[in-house]
């Protein structure tokens, strides 16, 4: 039997540590109750998730994968905000590993390890830190715009 897509790419991330849970196909709606407790690097788990649901988006769980996701939101002024930062910081900060959303955003994926605790920064409009109990959708999921979520090079 042949994997899908997606289920591939789940079984990817979670073999590279990170834990994964499915999204309703082409939205951003967990599919499975406690999804918080759920999420998961457990490849029969994923497999499972898959089998039920091939078409699922691909949600990763930002803490439990030690990850910190800065989410800029075009729709909210995000990357005008992000132009800000990059004015005052330049640009050797922003991440390597960067994710178009669905939506036209970027997603710059960091590790959590070792950094401050950083509630109640404020990053500006539009910029969101994605960490903790929360999650973020990966490629190549379907944004429900229709558009796909994609690593970009």
């Amino acid at each position: 039997m042949q994997l899908s897509t997606n289920e591939n790419y789940a079984l990817a991330y979670a073999n590279m540590g990170l834990a994964v849970h499915p999204i309703k196909a082409g939205g951003k709606t967990p599919l499975v109750s406690q999804w918080q407790d759920k999420a998961t690097s457990d490849s029969k788990v994923i497999a499972r998730w898959w089998s039920k649901w091939p078409d699922a988006n691909i949600a990763i769980h930002a803490g439990k994968s030690g990850l910190i996701i800065l989410d800029i939101d075009p729709r909210n002024g995000g990357f005008e905000s992000l132009d800000i930062l990059m004015e005052e910081l330049g640009e050797t900060w922003l991440s390597r590993y960067q994710v178009e959303s669905g939506g036209g955003g970027l997603h710059y994926y960091y590790s959590a390890i070792g950094q401050k605790d950083l509630r109640g920064l404020n990053l500006g409009r539009g910029i969101d830190l994605i960490r903790g109990n929360k999650y973020v959708i990966a490629p190549p999921s379907i944004h429900p715009s229709g558009g796909v979520y994609k690593w970009l090079p």
